[in-house]
């Protein structure tokens, strides 16, 4: 594991799982505030990545976002935004962008990140469980450029005048039926099978990228 400089200095933990092509395409990772890469759903889109020869770069805030539902919301833009700029800079000196895979406050680095450096929204996405209560996300699905899919727990706020099946021109947007943000029921084998529906569309989207 090493570190990527972020918000005002702070060092975040990075580790890279290198393609053995070393020219392979990189997918960046931005996980959640408490949804690590180790959780199921990252760690098996993880798998995904790497088995389709991408190197995999991935971000682990952990204890470098104590604090982050203590800050105002512009704060917490450039924070979640200088963070992930950091994070898809770094990995770009191991291979084109290929992907970026977000969760939960990942989406939301991503979306201040984008209106930092617009030409983010050229790179296909994967936005998982994103936080639609928050304008600036859904403004950020509504314009990007690039192919994108859209993982959406029911159990989720949606504010009014959102629609969750139509997030954007390039979103594919998949509603998960009874599920909460961890995109987990009440049920443990129910929740394996959402697991393996969100993965199955996350192999297809990973397919067709080099065809863009």
């Amino acid at each position: 594991m090493t570190t990527v400089r972020g918000w005002r200095g702070r060092q975040i933990p990075v580790t890279v799982q290198r393609s053995d092509d070393h020219d392979a395409p990189v997918a960046v990772v931005l996980p959640g505030a408490g949804y690590t890469p180790a959780h199921p759903l990252l760690h098996f889109c993880g798998a995904v990545l790497r088995s389709a020869g991408l190197t995999v770069y991935e971000l682990w805030w952990g204890d470098t976002l104590t604090g982050w539902n203590d800050v105002s919301e512009p704060d917490l833009h450039a924070w979640l935004g200088a963070d992930t700029l950091a994070a898809v800079d770094a990995a770009a000196r191991y291979g084109r962008p290929a992907a970026v895979v977000t969760k939960s406050l990942g989406t939301l680095g991503l979306s201040a990140a984008a209106e930092r450096r617009p030409e983010l929204a050229e790179v296909p996405a994967i936005w998982l469980t994103p936080l639609l209560r928050r304008p600036v996300v859904v403004r950020a699905l509504a314009a990007w450029r690039a192919p994108a899919l859209a993982a959406i727990a029911e159990r989720d706020p949606v504010p009014d005048g959102v629609e969750p099946r139509h997030l954007g021109d390039r979103v594919r947007s998949v509603l998960t039926t009874g599920t909460d943000h961890a995109l987990e029921t009440d049920d443990a084998v129910a929740s394996v099978e959402v697991l393996r529906t969100v993965l199955v569309e996350v192999h297809t989207f990973v397919r067709h990228l080099d065809a863009r």
